[in-house]
């Protein structure tokens, strides 16, 4: 006779109605480690919005990243690993219950992380769930597909890391000032770099910005951009003059027809359709109190415009 399976502590979930979606969008974060050789630090966010999961990770230490495509319980949820009383926001949860768990010497480890070709990762969380006086571990798998970072997110990402350290050494005590001290002039060069950076990749009248998401059911995308006034994804206050503009965006597949138009005002200046990857290139006429919005069907993936001013008007 075989030894008896020791269960793994892992939260249990129990039996009640199937509910599949969820109506307020739900959004978790931390930070996690997996026991790859040799342990990596990550941090991780889970994102829930109209049913649609959607999970990111980020090194710690390389800043490299990683996500899913938007996936419907479908994607994540087979006869294998169904459980008949949760809903999305449950499992999404109980994923985030057991990326949070500090990891345990010796013990088996509810999240798996492997490493496949092409710098793809294939995340695992093994869940104990419990029905009819028994106990069993199901597997949720998910495929991680490697994200563009430009350098300069990396530096600011650092930048954000070694801010969250000083204001952690502040609150734990005193005496410390020369670990803070060191950590201070840290920043300052990294900020010093990061400068130097944006005049390098921005010269005076070229701008690049960095789509982050999409706002409302028009799918206007939303733009990082430091040099630039971007509110609620509308580019404001810019020069007067005439603008070379070229836009490229990324969805997250390839199944369905996408579409993106640029727009000056409520006036459409182009548009293109197509798959997986959208391009666009202009020239605009921009005068004073023109302002310029991107929308774009389909979910994004990732993005960048580049505005260069190629001739100044007079006002």
């Amino acid at each position: 006779m075989s030894a008896p399976v020791q269960p793994i502590a892992m939260p249990v979930l129990s039996y009640g109605p199937v509910v599949t979606s969820s109506k307020s969008p739900i959004e978790f974060e931390g930070i996690t480690t997996f026991s790859l050789p040799p342990t990596e630090t990550y941090h991780y966010s889970l994102s829930l919005e109209c049913g649609k999961l959607r999970i990111s990770l980020e090194d710690c230490e390389s800043k490299k990243q990683w996500c899913t495509k938007e996936l419907g319980i479908e994607d994540y949820i087979d006869p294998s690993n169904s459980i008949p009383d949760a809903r999305a926001p449950d499992y999404v949860e109980c994923f985030h219950e057991l990326l949070a768990k500090p990891s345990e010497d010796g013990g088996k480890s509810p999240r798996e992380l492997h490493c496949n070709k092409g710098d793809q990762l294939q995340l695992e969380i093994h869940v104990k769930v419990q029905a009819l006086m028994k106990s069993r571990v199901v597997t949720y798998s998910f495929h991680l597909e490697p994200v563009s970072v430009e350098r300069i997110d990396v530096l600011e990402a650092k930048v954000r890391d070694l801010q969250e350290e000083v204001k952690s050494l502040r609150a734990a005590a005193t005496g410390k000032n020369s670990t803070t001290r060191e950590m201070q002039k840290t920043i300052s060069d990294l900020r010093v770099e990061m400068k130097l950076l944006r005049e390098a990749v921005n010269p005076p009248g070229i701008f690049l910005a960095r789509a982050t998401s999409q706002l409302g059911v028009d799918g206007v995308v939303l733009w990082r951009c430091e040099d630039l006034k971007v509110v609620d994804g509308v580019v404001e206050s810019l020069s007067p003059g005439v603008y070379q503009v070229n836009i490229t965006v990324d969805f997250d597949d390839c199944r369905s027809k996408k579409s993106m138009q640029l727009n000056k005002g409520t006036k459409l200046i182009c548009s293109i359709s197509g798959s997986q990857q959208l391009s666009l290139a202009s020239f605009i006429h921009v005068n004073k109190g023109d302002k310029l919005s991107v929308q774009a069907s389909g979910n994004l993936l990732s993005g960048y415009m580049t505005l260069a001013l190629v001739a100044r008007l007079t006002v």
